[in-house]
């Protein structure tokens, strides 16, 4: 199965957070971030996270008793579409648009040091302000359904967008919901090697 890439477009909605990070902080956050979030482990507990609460609901709504099983085969591969950082959530020119401009997020290699507030403060900000924004979600959901994902399954195209449409807003508002904030200084303190104020 041919995973496709997606553009996300993230310029200003993160940028009310209160982290105040270099280019190169940002850079290498995304990077990293990207690896975290399309690594296995991730995407197990990604599914932990949703797959009862959503295919219980769209199995109720929309008699998608299938949701369970299948999502366990899908979610993996739009997992490791949409978070990517070359082409999805976490690519560097736009998951860090607000601070670097884009000759450094192309040549950035992710050096400098970033402080832990900053790092842990800018990743509790992505679910918060991107994972059920309607635009976003809306651009993602289309790309799923017109560019590449449901194309592959030539016998049920149209089952798939449709879905898609079911599913994925719905998966998106409890990942925004979880608690992931200790994830996130965790990441930070040990992926990102970040550093304390004090």
């Amino acid at each position: 199965m041919e995973v496709y890439s997606v553009l996300i477009v993230l310029t200003g909605l993160i940028s009310s957070s209160a982290a105040k990070l270099s280019c190169q902080s940002c850079t290498k956050i995304s990077k990293l971030a990207g690896d975290l979030l399309t690594g296995d482990e991730s995407i197990q507990g990604q599914l932990f996270l949703f797959k009862d609460s959503v295919c219980a609901e769209v199995a109720e709504k929309f008699n998608y008793t299938e949701c369970s099983s299948e999502m366990e085969d899908v979610w993996p591969l739009i997992a490791k579409a949409i978070f990517n950082s070359e082409e999805g959530w976490f690519k560097t020119s736009t998951f860090c648009s607000e601070y670097c401009s884009e000759d450094q997020s192309e040549e950035d290699e992710g050096t400098g040091t970033t402080y832990c507030e900053d790092c842990v403060d800018y990743m509790d900000a992505v679910p918060k302000y991107t994972y059920d924004d309607s635009i976003i979600i809306g651009d993602v959901v289309y790309a799923l359904q017109y560019e590449g994902f449901c194309q592959q399954f030539e016998d049920s195209t149209e089952d798939c967008r449709e879905k898609v449409a079911h599913t994925f807003p719905r998966i998106m508002r409890v990942l925004k919901s979880a608690p992931l904030h200790e994830a996130h200084v965790d990441f930070c303190e040990n992926s990102v090697e970040c550093v304390s104020f004090s």
